[in-house]
Parts: structure tokens; C-alpha cells; sequence
């Protein structure tokens, strides 16, 4: 028999296991609820509206647990979270060891606090704050996000608690949902015995940053394993710190100043801190950038064990400190190095002026645009050299005009490609064109890998529109109704496998049918 509520003020029992719906009503003071030893199982609905002590918690498929007010907490070892987990976002999750994991990434509804070294066996995200004292949350290849842009939403004591990357991979990480805030963001992670060796990246300004993930994990003295997509570090490894990190950005613009920071058992071996630099990697070629090509400006602490890059730029490559003058084995200069990129609108087209210092074996660039600077990126002008231009040591300056911009704001990069095919990318700019007005399309680009279109149109509501992509037999390639917001819109489909020729591109809404052509090469 099920019992539809249960009040329980007090009691102390082996195990619990729920199987109807019960709120557990224990707000007065001194009450409490102790599962001593055993495990609270819920396999119904059950509402916790005070203080309830577990040994585990485990929460059954089909079964839901409900933090119900801001004095709900609920002080347990093991979670598994295999049901719904729901609350008030001033509750409290308050784990004192063992494994937080569910059957798929589980959401803390308020608060997490530490009362001991626990382990992720899924991905974790706080609402509110996690709070981790002198204890160490190994993250195992886990990602722990915190929904709260504010720079207190994660707090650890320095020196013995924080947050354990692991030994093996940069998969994973401390995710902050930051967005335009601003302010100084310490990533409090340490070492398995607690060690600091936190990152902190400082935002401003305002500009969007989405979600700042960082990641890192501690190496043996030879630098393995070394992250993927890098296989060279070796003969000098003992000029490199034991650890490699990782820092990446899920939108917008904005190039904060990261602070590095590594244990005393990390320092290198030979030369110990001396011109201690960051060294990100190219991991397309598998080569380390030199500490120039990583940042212009960087400042090191041997006394606080840091190392500090301005306006870090390489986001979602791998990172390591090293001491060798900020060259490591694979390092090679790039073939560009680029020292001015610029985007303006006048007279209704935009203007994208750059400059390079020295350029070897170059084979040229191409100019990309980008609707929301992350995504969708087409090629609206191409500048390639001959042979005999592809080396260089003087300043040389390019332009390159697109005639036909998005309105309102779109974003603008460059992509340089050497003479062997390799390719790099350098960071979008934003600019502003003209206003959007009326259902027209703005432009139909073949992407420059020929293997999709990418088509930008405006409209003046948010409402749904209807396009296709058909061939010159009139045969449909593509075809789906979207809904479009109100201003610039912008949409990718894929043309892999199509013949070569010229193609028709339409788009309607309920009054409105606009067509263009496109070629696919």
C-alpha cells in the first residue's frame, strides 16, 4: 500500500525506500531526518522541505525528489540520479563522498556543497553555487557547469580543495556560463592532494563570452599523455611544466586575460622557472605555436606559480607553460604572422583591410563571413598568391570588399592556407551594416570546401518560411520549413555528392516567394 503523504519529523533509521509520494516536513528546528548507514531509495515522489541525512541517495527511474523550499538539504555520500531531481534553487545538495551520477548529466536545482572528496560518474550542473571547501571534486572526464554568471558561483579553500582535472585528457572541465558579464573568474582547480593550480580569466567590457570551459590535468615527467592531436614534446620535456590545459569559449568575441597557474612538483626540471611562457598547439598541423604566435603579451610569477596570457585568443587548443624561450620541439612560425585585421561598412559595403609582418610559404587567404561570428561561415573574397609571392620579410597589406553585406551585424575572418594545404583561422571582427528591412534574400554563397550553401535572408517578423534548393531539371535538392526571426537570418545546406552547376535557391513566406541563383563548383 502506498502512502500518499508521509510527515516525519524525526527519525533515525538503517535504510528508507520510498515508493508513493511523501514529503519529508521537517523545517522545525532540531528535526531531522537520518537513513543511518543505509541508503534512501525513491522510487515514487518524494519532497524534502528541511534537513534529511542519508548514507546514499538513489533515485529510481520514475521516481522524483523535490527540494521544496530554501531550508531543504539533503546531506548524503553516493548520488545516483537515475529519476527527476527538482527544487528550490536556494536548496542544498550536500555530498560527503563517494560518486554524484546519474543516468544522464544530472542538474543541482540550487546549491552543491562538499563535505567530502567526491567523484563525477556524470555531468554536473549547479544552478546556483557549488561549494567545495578543503575537499577535491575529481571530475573524471566529467564536465561540471554552473549556470550563475556570478563570480562567486563556485568557491574552494586554496591549498587543499578545488576541483581535480585528472591524469589523462582535457575532455571535460569546469564550464561557466558567463556570458556578458564582467569580472574575475577563478577556476579553483588543484591538484589530487589539493594543491592549487587554479586558472582565473578576467572579462570586461561586456562583450559575450558564452560559456568559458577550462579543463586541464597533471602529465608524468615526460609529458604523457599528451593531448590529442599533439605528438611532439619530446627531448624536452624536462623544460615543460607536468600539465597541459585547455580553454574554450561557446560564443561571441571577447579575448580575456587567463592566468595560469602550476603546482612546485610541476616545474621543469631543467631551468626551473626562467622565462616561463605559455605554448598553445596547432593541432591541425602538430605543431606547437612559438609564445609570440600564442599571445603578444604575457607576464610570469615565479613566486606565485603563474603565468599570465593577455587577450588569450587560442581557445579550445592545448596549452602548456615551458621555459626554453617559448620554442618547443615541432614549434614552427607559422607562414603569416599577422599583425592588423580590420572590418568597416561604407557607402553600404564592407571593408576588410589586414596586414602581415612576414608571410612564408603562402599560398593566400580567404575572407569568411559569419552571421553570429561562431557558425556558418562562407567565403565572400579570396586573395591567392603565385609562387614567387609566397615569401616574404617586409610588411605587406591586403583589402578585400564585400558588396553585398548582411544587415546589422554580422562578423568577418580570415582564413590563411600555406603552400602544403594546411590551414589557419584568425579570431572574427564584428561589424555593423545598414538596418534590416523587408523578406528578401541577402545573399546565396557556395562555402569554400564546395560542400554546402549557406544562404542569408532578412524579414521583418519572427514567423515561418518554406525554402528548397533545386536544380536546373527542376529537381528539389533540399527543402524544410524554419522558423525566422525577426532581422537577419542565416541557414546551412549541405550540397556533398551534387553535380557541379548553377543552382536555384527560393524562400517563402505568406506572401512572399524570393529566389536566387547559386553556383556549386
Amino acid at each position: 500500500m502506498k502512502t500518499k503523504y508521509t510527515h516525519i519529523k524525526k527519525a533515525t533509521l538503517i535504510g528508507l525506500m520510498l515508493l508513493g509520494a511523501s514529503t519529508l516536513n521537517n523545517t522545525q528546528a532540531g528535526t531531522a531526518l537520518y537513513v543511518s548507514g543505509g541508503t534512501l531509495y525513491v522510487d515514487g515522489d518524494l519532497t524534502v522541505d528541511g534537513d534529511a541525512t542519508t548514507g546514499d541517495t538513489q533515485v529510481a527511474s520514475g521516481g522524483t525528489l523535490n527540494l521544496g523550499t530554501a531550508a531543504a538539504n539533503i546531506r548524503t555520500k553516493g548520488f545516483q540520479m537515475d529519476g527527476t531531481l527538482s527544487g528550490n534553487s536556494a536548496s542544498t545538495i550536500t555530498a560527503s563522498g563517494g560518486t554524484f551520477t546519474g543516468t544522464s548529466a544530472v542538474t543541482v536545482p540550487g546549491n552543491l556543497t562538499l563535505a567530502g572528496a567526491v567523484t563525477l560518474g556524470q555531468s554536473v550542473t549547479v544552478t546556483t553555487v557549488a561549494t567545495l571547501g578543503a575537499n577535491v571534486l575529481t571530475l573524471n572526464a566529467k564536465t561540471l557547469t554552473l549556470s550563475s554568471s556570478a563570480t562567486t558561483a563556485i568557491t574552494a579553500t586554496s591549498g587543499s580543495g578545488g576541483i581535480d582535472g585528472g591524469t589523462t585528457t582535457l575532455t571535460g572541465g569546469l564550464a561557466w556560463a558567463i556570458g556578458t558579464a564582467n569580472g574575475t573568474y577563478k577556476f579553483p582547480f588543484s591538484t589530487a592532494a589539493g594543491v592549487d593550480v587554479a586558472v582565473s580569466a578576467v572579462t570586461a567590457g561586456a562583450v559575450d563570452i558564452g560559456t568559458l570551459t577550462v579543463a586541464t590535468y597533471v602529465s608524468n615527467a615526460a609529458n604523457s599523455p599528451k593531448p590529442t592531436g599533439i605528438t611532439q614534446v619530446e627531448g624536452q620535456s624536462a623544460t615543460i611544466v607536468d600539465r597541459f590545459w585547455s580553454v574554450s569559449r561557446s560564443a561571441g568575441t571577447n579575448t580575456p586575460d587567463v592566468t595560469f597557474t602550476y603546482a612546485t612538483a610541476e616545474i621543469p626540471t631543467s631551468g626551473g622557472e626562467t622565462n616561463m611562457v605559455a605554448n598553445a598547439a596547432n593541432t591541425g598541423s602538430n605543431v606547437w605555436y612559438t609564445a609570440a604566435q600564442t599571445s603578444g603579451s604575457q607576464s610570469a610569477s615565479t613566486a606565485a606559480n603563474t603565468v599570465t596570457v593577455t587577450g588569450f585568443s587560442k581557445f579550445g587548443l592545448p596549452v602548456t607553460l615551458s621555459n626554453n624561450g617559448g620554442t618547443l620541439t615541432g614549434s614552427a612560425p607559422l607562414p603569416v604572422e599577422l599583425t592588423h585585421f580590420s572590418a568597416s561598412c561604407t557607402d553600404g559595403q564592407v571593408t576588410v583591410n589586414w596586414t602581415t609582418a612576414s608571410e612564408t610559404d603562402n599560398h593566400g587567404f580567404e575572407v569568411e563571413r559569419s552571421l553570429d561570428g561562431q557558425s556558418n561561415f562562407a567565403m565572400v573574397a579570396s586573395q591567392y598568391l603565385q609562387e614567387y609571392e609566397s615569401n616574404s620579410n617586409v610588411p605587406k597589406s591586403y583589402m578585400a570588399i564585400d558588396g553585398s553585406p548582411l544587415g546589422g551585424t554580422s562578423y568577418y575572418r580570415l582564413k590563411q592556407i600555406d603552400n602544403n594545404g594546411t590551414e589557419e583561422y584568425f579570431d572574427p571582427v564584428a561589424v555593423s551594416c545598414g538596418t534590416v528591412t523587408g523578406f528578401d534574400i541577402t545573399s546565396v554563397i557556395t562555402n569554400s570546401d564546395n560542400q554546402s550553401v549557406v544562404a542569408t535572408f532578412n524579414t521583418d517578423e519572427n514567423e515561418t518560411v518554406y525554402y528548397t534548393l533545386i536544380d536546373y531539371r527542376g529537381q528539389r535538392i533540399a527543402e524544410q520549413s524554419i522558423n525566422a526571426k525577426a532581422g537577419a537570418n542565416q541557414l546551412r545546406i549541405s550540397v556533398a555528392g551534387v553535380n557541379k552547376g548553377i543552382y536555384l535557391f527560393s524562400i517563402k513566406n505568406k506572401q512572399k516567394t524570393v529566389t536566387d541563383k547559386v553556383v556549386v563548383q
